[in-house]
């Protein structure tokens, strides 16, 4: 990666970090959402250029432990605080946890497949080697989880769609030409 790419992302990653901290100041439920998802945003810039462009070999283990869960949980935050923006009187109740199942799910899964190795394994697949034939089910649930992100982006892509298009045509604004 080019030395501009390397400073867009410390930039990236230093604009996230502020932004989660001046959010999670305001204390109110949209904003600790969008908190939240800043957040995951910087642990993610921050673990990969640590990981493989500094090549910070301590934060490999992390790296892959929590890289599933930050995956699944981005779109679940942003949905949800469009959701609380676009919505009157909108409160987070207990089906909240229907959104973030899926993350959930996929680190403690991602977690015990990784601790089922043995320590040479875990090492292997820590330094990137894909042919260790025991992490199989690890590897598998990389992939389903992959699969599962580009489901979440299309499917709360959509949703938000139809929740701003709801508030625009509230507004008298019609965006969907007929």
């Amino acid at each position: 990666m080019s030395n501009i790419g390397i400073i867009l992302l410390v930039i990236s990653m230093a604009h996230a970090y502020v932004f989660a901290v001046l959010f999670f100041s305001f204390k109110r439920i949209s904003s600790i959402l969008l908190g939240i998802y800043m957040l995951v945003v910087f642990l993610h810039y921050f673990l990969y250029l640590n990981t493989f462009l500094f090549y910070i070999e301590a934060l490999y283990p992390v790296f892959y432990y929590f890289i599933p869960f930050l995956s699944l949980i981005s779109m679940p935050m942003i949905y949800l605080y469009v959701r609380h923006m676009t919505t009157e009187e909108y409160q987070l109740k207990k089906r909240i946890w229907i959104h973030l199942s899926p993350a959930i799910f996929f680190l403690i899964s991602t977690v015990t497949l990784i601790q089922i190795l043995s320590p040479e394994d875990r090492i292997l697949v820590f330094e990137g080697n894909t042919e260790v034939e025991n992490a199989l089910p690890l590897f598998t649930n990389y992939v389903v989880t992959s699969l599962i992100i580009i489901l979440q982006v299309i499917i709360y892509a959509i949703r938000m769609f139809k929740l701003l298009r709801i508030v625009l045509e509230k507004c008298g604004l019609n965006i969907v030409r007929k």
